[in-house]
């Protein structure tokens, strides 16, 4: 299999239970098993606000091709980083489990914005085939969605 690169999962940790984290951890090793190139957030590793940002931000979300956006527990980082996903018209599959609350705005965004999907999954080990699936279902959208014209929403 060829190399993706630069893929970023994002996720809200803050409210999220350790088994949540764990889980998420699992995806992201799962994904570098089948050849992706997963980028690092910071995470909840000592570091200065700015680190954060410039590690989560400039770093992971503003050089990604691909983003993944885990939205089951509520984050404004994690909004932060879908809307710079948004503005550089990154591909962006946003995932929520199927019994999840997940924001209008969210919601929204997928009916909207071209580059940006949401999805449902049944258990954490379905995550990885759902975006398998998803880009090769949106290969022409990843080659050309830095060269197209944003869709502002409102």
């Amino acid at each position: 299999m060829e190399s993706k690169k630069g893929l970023y999962v994002g996720c809200g940790l803050t409210y999220a239970p350790e088994s949540f984290k764990e889980n998420v951890a699992s995806v992201k090793e799962t994904l570098r098993e089948r050849n992706y190139d997963v980028l690092e957030f910071t995470g909840e590793q000592i570091a200065t606000p700015s680190e954060v940002y410039i590690q989560d931000i400039q770093n992971c979300v503003k050089t990604c091709e691909v983003m993944l956006a885990i939205v089951d527990y509520p984050s404004l980082g994690l909004g932060w980083e879908m809307a710079v996903a948004n503005t550089l018209k990154t591909p962006t599959l946003a995932i929520a489990q199927v019994n999840t609350t997940v924001s209008r705005l969210v919601l929204g965004a997928a009916e909207i914005i071209p580059s940006f999907y949401f999805q449902r999954y049944e258990v954490f080990q379905d995550i990885p085939d759902q975006l398998d699936y998803f880009l090769k279902d949106s290969n022409k959208i990843i080659a050309t969605s830095r060269n197209t014209t944003a869709v502002e929403a409102t």
